[in-house]
C-alpha cells in the first residue's frame, strides 16, 4: 500500500504506520513547501493519503482510495475536490 502523509500532523506520526505495517506499506511525505513537480508525482503515486487538508489546489490523485483525516472536523477538506468512490463523503 502506498501511503502519502501530507503536512505536519501526518509527518509527526510517520513512524507509527511503519512499525505497525512493516514492509506492507511504502510511505512518502509532502507539505506546503513541496515543489509542484514533487507534489504532483507523489499525488499520482498515492493509494492512501493522511492529511488535515484537501482541496482543488492539490494535483490530481487518480489512484487515491481512502483519505484519512488525523483530526476532528472537516473544515479544511473541500469535499468536491476529494476523488470519487464508494467511500466519498457526501
Amino acid at each position: 500500500m502506498k501511503v502519502l502523509l501530507n503536512g505536519g500532523i501526518a509527518r509527526r506520526g510517520m513512524g507509527i504506520p511503519s512499525k505497525r505495517f512493516c514492509d506492507r506499506i511504502s510511505l512518502r511525505q509532502i507539505d506546503d513547501g513541496s515543489n509542484g513537480a514533487a507534489m504532483a508525482e507523489n499525488m499520482i503515486w498515492a493509494e492512501v493519503s493522511i492529511s488535515i487538508n484537501y482541496g482543488p489546489e492539490l494535483p490530481p490523485a487518480p489512484s487515491l482510495k481512502p483519505l484519512q483525516i488525523p483530526a476532528s472536523g472537516l473544515d479544511a477538506i473541500d469535499r468536491n475536490a476529494v476523488p470519487g468512490g464508494p467511500w466519498r463523503l457526501k
